[in-house]
This record gives structure tokens, sequence and C-alpha cells, in this order.
């Protein structure tokens, strides 16, 4: 007998082999299970019916396997495909590629959204029910309809991230206090855009090497939300260090100073007509008007020291004609 395993992990990333295997069993296993769970969705007419057990037999081409669904003592997860020797180049080549073309079709297809919550370092998943539509929240009409198109820019615009060499993300920085619609509108956003929901809660996640693990097992077309990031994450050392740099006037006197994250929101077109040298011109003129501002605060910051030095040279003179 042969034996293949597919874990849920490879590295840090998500096995999307896994994903569709769990798809494509999913859908064999109610006719072909002993048992069986049944339950109902809300708002769902009629049963959810789902196998029990960890095992499966499938046949392909007149050659039978055998799936086992198994958790390690550590928890992590794997389908193990078991087969006779006799069928293993079947397998190996038509089997496994039918398998896996199938359940991707299925997954697609049957995917629902989901709200995923962390616990510690682990994602607990709940199916995401929200009402929540651009065509019922109380916004500025043009406002509104700026952050749609700007959405629909980004889902569209896969090849114009590629070309320009960025990851393909966005990000958006809510803020407001309680009650002013910031979850509204994520919920709205997700709905528009039919993706999944990552609510991180950085207090719980230990360290480093945890946070990045979470992340990297998130499903793509998802939103990660960073609630109370203000309390979650000290900025004070880097405010400090902006400001020390300020009063030490070690500011660069040639080039401009820009963080990268207004450099990637200068490139990111806002609207639905995604347009490389249209971004770049948006970036020189970012570049000038910000090289113009620096200019000034170190011109300001020059006449303030020099104020302060002419000071002290009148204090000085002051008392050696006294004495």
């Amino acid at each position: 007998m042969n034996n293949i395993n597919f874990p849920e992990l490879q590295g840090l990333q998500l096995n999307q082999a896994y994903l569709a295997i769990n798809a494509y069993l999913g859908s064999k296993g109610t006719d072909k299970a002993n048992c069986l769970s049944a339950s109902q969705v809300r708002d769902v007419k009629g049963l959810v019916l789902k196998r029990e057990g960890k095992t499966m037999n499938d046949e392909y081409k007149g050659f039978k396997v055998w799936w086992k669904n198994v958790t390690s003592p550590n928890g992590d997860k794997s389908y193990q495909l078991t087969f006779h020797s006799r069928a293993r180049s079947v397998i190996t080549t038509a089997y496994i590629q039918y398998v896996v073309e199938e359940g991707t079709l299925l997954h697609t297809k049957n995917k629902k959204m989901k709200l995923l919550s962390n616990e510690q370092s682990i994602w607990r998943i709940n199916d995401f029910e929200h009402p929540a539509s651009f065509q019922t929240f109380a916004m500025d009409p043009e406002k509104k309809q700026e952050i749609i198109d700007d959405l629909i820019a980004f889902i569209n615009g896969k090849e114009y991230y590629k070309k320009i060499g960025k990851a393909w993300k966005r990000g958006y920085l809510l803020y407001g206090p309680p009650g002013t619609g910031k979850s509204t509108m994520i919920a709205a956003m997700a709905n528009l855009l039919n993706y999944c929901i990552y609510d991180l809660d950085l207090t719980s996640v230990h360290n480093n090497l945890d946070l990045k693990k979470m992340l990297t097992t998130t499903f793509s077309r998802s939103i990660i939300v960073i609630g109370d990031i203000d309390c979650s994450v000290n900025l004070t050392g880097n405010r400090i260090q902006k400001d020390n740099l300020r009063k030490n006037g070690e500011q660069s006197k040639e080039g401009t100073m820009i963080t990268p994250a207004d450099l990637a929101e200068t490139l990111m077109a806002r609207n639905q007509i995604i347009d490389v040298d249209g971004s770049l011109n948006s970036l020189i003129q970012t570049l000038e008007r910000m090289n113009n501002y620096q200019r000034r605060q170190r011109h300001e910051h020059k006449e303030k020291q020099d104020r302060k030095k002419h000071k002290k040279y009148n204090i000085f003179g002051s008392l050696c004609s006294k004495s």
C-alpha cells in the first residue's frame, strides 16, 4: 500500500490542495458515509447534512482509494491518501489532479463569507451575516461613491499592482468614537467585495512569530481588521525619533522625506481608471509639495535658532557691560 499526505499548512502557507480535497470529500461524504450530522442554518429551510468520521472510500477508473483525516498531537491537520501500488501511476497523475480541480471549483462555488477572530494564535471561524451595504449606509454621497470606486478599482487592479511591482493589497484607516459607523463600514465593504473578515486582536498575540504565522494563513480576497490599533501598538518611539531629527536638523537638505505609506497611497489610483503614468505624475506632484513644505519647515527652524543665538549674545553683552 502507498500513502500520500496533504498537510493543511506548508511551512507558514495554507496548502491549497488541502482546501480543495476538503471540499471534494465534503461533497462526496453524504452519500457514502455511514454516519452523518445534521444542522440547520439560520434563515435557510431544510437541514444541512455533513459526514462524521475521519475516513472515506473513493473509486477512480476501477481503482479504490482510502482517505483519512489526520490530526497530529500538536494540532496539525492533514489528509492521508492510501492506494494499492498497482494504481500508483493513475493515482499520482490523473486522480489527484481530478480531485484538486473538482475541489477547487466546489470551494469557489460554495464559498460563504466568514468572520474569523483570533484566540491567541488560532483563528476561530463563524459565519458572517450582516445586512450593512453602501446603499443603506448613511454617508456623504460623494465620499461614499469615492470609496466604492476605489474598492472597485482595487478588485479589478491585480494586473496594475503587478505592473508597478506592488503587493495586491489596500489599506484604510477608520477612526472615531464608538457608534460612528466604523464596524458598519467594514461590513458594507465585505458585502460589496464578498470578502471574509479577519478580526485580529493584537493584545492576544504573544510574539511576532505567532503574528506572522496568523497573517500568512489568511485567505486571499479577505479583509484584515485590526481594532484599537492605537492602543495595541506603541508608536511613541517613532514620534520621539522624528521629533529629535527635527530638533537636531538632521533631515536631508537635498532630498524629500516621505514615508512608505504616503508613497504607496500616492501610487494607488483612486478611481476605476488605473493608469501608471497618471499615478507617477501624481507622485511627482506630491514630492514637489512635500519638498516645498519641508523647505519652509527648515527655513523656519533656522530662523528660530538664529533668534535664540542672537538673544544669548545680547544677554552676554549686557552682563559684560555691567561688570
